[in-house]
């Protein structure tokens, strides 16, 4: 039940999402996907802005022909969803040549995001949209990490993120 959902944290919503989800029309689990794409979309843009690479055009492009194929106004053929799924890689940046932006994992998991969204797109399936959710859940967690000035060698690390309210 919703109550009960309401409740859940994040991590335990992704545990029983398969379940939640798995009756339901693949283009409706194909909107879900692509709705938690959108809501990673300004995590890529702020990053981009911050560090003056990347193109988060792309990747709207991409966002937006998924939902052009949703609404039945176009559809997606095969040799397209792995043309816009591989702009999509080439737009994430290398954590290696920006250690020091706290925004760059989080615009590489939405540019994964936008991938494993496009390959959902032929049939949208239940592990594929997981996918999308646990990238979301770890640009989350990284955010807690970073706000909370988190290091892995604190003790208790995961229950201090995983009760954080983000989290929740």
């Amino acid at each position: 039940s919703y109550s009960t959902m309401s409740k859940m944290s994040i991590p335990e919503l992704i545990q029983v999402l398969p379940s939640l989800v798995g009756d339901l029309p693949p283009e409706k689990r194909l909107a879900l996907a692509a709705s938690c794409c959108e809501r990673a979309m300004p995590n890529y843009i702020a990053f981009s802005n911050a560090t003056g690479w990347g193109d988060w055009t792309v990747l709207r492009e991409c966002l937006d022909k998924v939902w052009q194929h949703l609404a039945e106004e176009r559809k997606l053929d095969k040799a397209e969803v792995e043309e816009l799924k591989q702009a999509c890689l080439a737009a994430a940046p290398d954590a290696d040549e920006f250690p020091e932006e706290g925004l760059t994992g989080a615009a590489q998991e939405a540019a994964f995001m936008l991938a494993v969204l496009l390959e959902m797109s032929g049939q949208g399936d239940v592990q594929n949209l997981i996918r999308v959710c646990s990238l979301g859940r770890d640009t989350i967690d990284r955010h807690v990490q970073m706000v909370r000035g988190l290091d892995y060698g604190v003790a208790d690390f995961e229950a201090l993120i995983a009760n954080d309210p983000l989290m929740a």
